[in-house]
């Protein structure tokens, strides 16, 4: 019985310091910033680097910025690329982006700092052919 009890006890306790609904304390809250870049995305070469320069505005302490090629689906964008995440020296960013999708129609810039993030999008393509080769 004793057994029994402390099992149920032991439940009873994991369900409780669970939290389920997602609380605050879980949700990412939005960062207040402005990214300006100071580089042209307009096209970029398919599979080489571009190195992409912008001016973040923000009173936060940035840690990252995770940039990813996106394609435009209705009115959402959804992710053709691999994140590419690039740690954060100051306001000046500066990043080395491997466009790595031809379907792509924008560059998702995601700036981090602690909890909260805020995102942008640039329109962008990516074309040219793969130079090397693959093994």
């Amino acid at each position: 019985m004793k057994k029994i009890f402390f099992a149920l006890a032991a439940a009873a306790l994991v369900a409780v310091s669970c939290n389920k609904e997602g609380g605050d304390d879980n949700k990412v809250k939005p960062l207040e910033a402005t990214l300006e870049l100071t580089t042209s995305v307009a096209e970029l070469p398919y599979g080489q680097p571009t190195e992409i320069l912008g001016t973040v505005t923000t009173t936060a302490t940035l840690e990252s910025y995770t940039l990813t090629a996106v394609k435009k689906v209705a009115e959402e964008y959804v992710a053709v690329g691999e994140a590419q995440t690039f740690a954060a020296e100051g306001n000046e960013m500066k990043v080395e982006f491997f466009a790595d999708s031809k379907e792509m129609t924008d560059i998702e810039v995601v700036l981090r700092a602690g909890d909260k993030t805020a995102k942008f999008y640039f329109p962008a393509t990516a074309a040219g052919e793969l130079k090397g080769t693959f093994w």
